[in-house]
């Protein structure tokens, strides 16, 4: 009984063999290596990201096995497809047929190598996560997911807004329109001396436009007697991963020069005297204080008009007079 069972089970083997040999032809299939970002021209490193409105080449990275034969590259953004690449056909091969979707449509080049997808202008709606996909006569095998990252930079402005010598108060305008992907903001009034921040700008006015880029915008006023004189403002704009986008810092320094330390102009020296604080020159920083009689009426013609003035300036914290030798009123 147990003699007529051995011949069949190695009969099986035998045709189990046969049927491994007969699909898998060449002993192995594609295998791929990678996907990513390359440099269009020659450098030691694939660029972290593309700038929006410049050409970038996604390359895929695979190796076929002595006599496979390729059938086509795919590619997908977010899981949908948005790029193949299938070989020519006719006795004049050629770089290959390419079709492309969605955010790739009428974006690539329209013959390009199996490897690569050259993008002709960058959009921000290309961002996302890649991967591609090699098909040859022998199998399929697909690459890791990439994230394509598409920055868009804003032009910031910054922008320092001073009061009169009304009310003394200093402010900061930090403007940063269009921008993608989203920001890192860190604003506000930094102490040297102590190495901290004596105050931070923790609210941001951000606009989400239509086509998902951004737009952030902050203001700050502050009196400058709370201002510690040796502060500046930094403020820092930057990109999630950490791409710096601008930077920067203003002295609190010339204000605190032009308006801390005058106080209130010196009284009258005679009660029939009064006096007017105006704002003075920005270029100079300063206020002025006017001196003339209280009682006497400037004539229209100023050449033939007998009312004289005194004028002091708030310079670098002490009143100081505009023109020495100019006399006092007499009233």
């Amino acid at each position: 009984m147990t003699s007529t069972t051995a011949p069949s089970a190695a009969a099986g083997a035998a045709g189990a063999l046969l049927l491994i040999l007969l699909t898998c032809p060449g002993g192995g299939a594609v295998r791929v290596q990678g996907a990513g970002l390359v440099a269009a021209g020659v450098s030691s490193s694939p660029p972290r990201y593309v700038m929006a409105g410049q050409s970038a080449v996604l390359e895929c990275r695979f190796a076929l096995e002595p006599g496979e034969q390729l059938q086509g590259v795919t590619w997908t953004r977010d899981s949908h497809l948005v790029y193949r690449w299938l070989p020519a056909t006719g006795p004049d091969p050629g770089p290959g047929r390419v079709l492309a979707f969605g955010v790739l449509e009428d974006a690539v080049e329209a013959a390009a190598p199996a490897r690569t997808v050259r993008i002709t202008r960058a959009t921000t709606a290309m961002a996302g996560n890649y991967s591609c996909s090699v098909h040859t006569d022998r199998g399929s095998a697909a690459s890791r997911r990439f994230h394509l990252a598409v920055l868009l930079v804003c032009k910031a402005r910054i922008e320092t807004e001073d009061s009169t010598g009304v009310n003394c108060t200093v402010g900061w305008r930090v403007t940063c329109a269009r921008v993608f992907p989203d920001l890192n903001l860190t604003a506000g009034v930094f102490d040297p001396e102590e190495g901290r921040f004596f105050d931070r700008v923790t609210e941001w006015t951000k606009v989400v436009y239509s086509d998902n880029t951004f737009g952030y915008h902050a203001f700050k006023s502050y009196h400058v007697a709370e201002i510690p004189k040796s502060s500046v403002f930094l403020w820092s704009l930057s990109f999630k991963d950490q791409t710096p986008l601008v930077s920067g810092n203003v002295s609190s320094g010339a204000v605190h020069r032009a308006w801390s330390g005058c106080g209130d102009p010196p009284a009258p020296r005679e009660p029939t005297l009064q006096v007017q604080v105006t704002g003075g020159p920005r270029a100079k920083g300063a206020t002025r204080a006017v001196y003339s009689c209280a009682n006497e009426i400037p004539e229209h013609d100023h050449e033939h008009s007998q009312v004289s003035a005194k004028e002091l300036l708030c310079s670098d914290g002490e009143w100081i007079e505009a023109d020495a030798d100019a006399p006092w009123p007499v009233c």
